[in-house]
């Protein structure tokens, strides 16, 4: 987050890798708004599922970490023990986690993207790796198949990109 400790932390590496990384050319330090972009709403965005994930709006699934941290203490050590475990996790509404223990376990949801858009390209990995399987593996490729039709709760986050 901060530059001081990105430095801190380069000065262990090696010193060619020091020579390469970019790290000490950074001069942006980030807050705790900029760490919940980078850490929920870009990988959101980036997946494509920032409708209903990366967000506490509208339409959000009320998926949230609350950690036991400070605003005016974001010390290093403070910052690293807090985000290695949530003090509360909510998922779809319901506390699953509570003061670090587990209090409750619910289903999550099971996401897939749509590829038929790709199907000449999927043809061709799946023949590659039906090689593969025949040659290396003592179960056949269908066994790691699942059929929409055995996935409950789930929800596809692509819709087909047609041709």
């Amino acid at each position: 987050m901060s530059r001081k400790e990105r430095e801190a932390v380069l000065n262990y590496m090696p010193p060619l890798l020091q020579k390469r990384s970019i790290i000490a050319t950074i001069d942006k330090e980030c807050d705790l708004y900029d760490i919940a972009i980078i850490t929920r709403a870009s990988p959101a965005k980036a997946l494509g599922i920032s409708r209903m994930k990366g967000h506490l709006g509208i339409g959000a699934d009320a998926d949230i970490s609350i950690y036991d941290l400070s605003p005016e203490n974001l010390a290093p050590n403070s910052v690293v023990k807090a985000f290695s475990n949530a003090a509360y996790t909510i998922k779809s509404g319901k506390i699953v986690v509570k003061e670090g223990s587990v209090v409750q376990e619910i289903q999550g949801q099971i996401m897939w993207s749509d590829t038929e858009a790709y199907a000449e390209h999927e043809r061709v990995v799946l023949e590659d790796l039906q090689l593969l399987f025949n040659r290396f593996y003592s179960l056949g490729l269908d066994t790691y198949r699942v059929y929409e039709n055995y996935i409950n709760n789930g929800r596809k986050i692509f819709p087909s990109i047609k041709k």
